[in-house]
This record gives C-alpha cells, sequence and structure tokens, in this order.
C-alpha cells in the first residue's frame, strides 16, 4: 500500500497540481493507493471526480499527525508521499520509505508577483515600521 496525501493533488487553494496527479497515477500503476487527507472526506472525493483523478483504491481521513496515525493502519504503507518535510523526515527515522513531494507555486522566479531583492523587502519593511512609529500618538496616563 502506498500512502499519498491529498495535497500532492491538490494544493491549499482547492486547485489541482497536474504534476502530482501524474504521479499518483503512475504509482497506481503498480501498488494500491491509498490518499489521506485532513480535509472534509465528502468534499476530497467530490474534488477528485470532478477533477477526473481516480486512480487510488481509497480515501482515508487523517484527524493526527503522521507519525499517530500511520500506525493505526491495517498494512503498514510501503511508501509514503507527502508535502510536509518534517513528516518525511518523520517517515525516514521511522523505517517508512518516503518521498517530498514540493511543487512551487511559480514555476519560474520571474512570475512571481514579489519579484523584488532581498534587500529591497528590508528596506520597505523598514520604510512601514518608520511609519507606524510616527503614527503612535504618546499620551499621559495619570
Amino acid at each position: 500500500m502506498i500512502l499519498i496525501n491529498f495535497s500532492v493533488v491538490c494544493n491549499h487553494a482547492g486547485q489541482p497540481i497536474h504534476s502530482g496527479i501524474r504521479l499518483v497515477r503512475s504509482l497506481h500503476s503498480t501498488a494500491n493507493v491509498v490518499l489521506f487527507t485532513d480535509r472534509d472526506l465528502a468534499w476530497v472525493e467530490r474534488w477528485l471526480v470532478l477533477n477526473g483523478v481516480d486512480d487510488y483504491d481509497n480515501v482515508e481521513h487523517r484527524d493526527k499527525p503522521l507519525k499517530d496515525w500511520v500506525w493505526t493502519l491495517a498494512t503498514r504503507p510501503t511508501l509514503v508521499v507527502i508535502t510536509d518535510p518534517s513528516e518525511a523526515a518523520w517517515a525516514l527515522e521511522n523505517g517508512l520509505p518516503s518521498v517530498l513531494a514540493c511543487f512551487p507555486k511559480f514555476a519560474l522566479p520571474e512570475h512571481r508577483p514579489e519579484s523584488r531583492s532581498w534587500n529591497e523587502i528590508v528596506a520597505e519593511m523598514d520604510r512601514q515600521l518608520g511609519l507606524a512609529v510616527e503614527e503612535v500618538e504618546v499620551t499621559d496616563f495619570e
């Protein structure tokens, strides 16, 4: 059984991650795939149907951290595909083969809305902090 976090196929805004869907499809061709999520199961199952994702065997709700939840399963997973680096580290430390799936929000840096340098960002933060300090009124509390 391969456990795959639902966030591999769907981002936080509910949009499909096509490379994640392709990963699920390819893994499903070799083993049973169980998607797990902490989102509402009815919503997830509807999302899967609407987005044509049917390459899985089951969807499980996870209501606790991976380290507490995975041991409650009837079968030990042969692979865990997750998007959280700390969970991937935990899985590796505990003998569970894992894949950390990372998907950038913007593929190319020039398409990012904030393509400023770090120094420009720090300068802007300092400028805004200075404005906030000017707005503060000193009052005498007696």
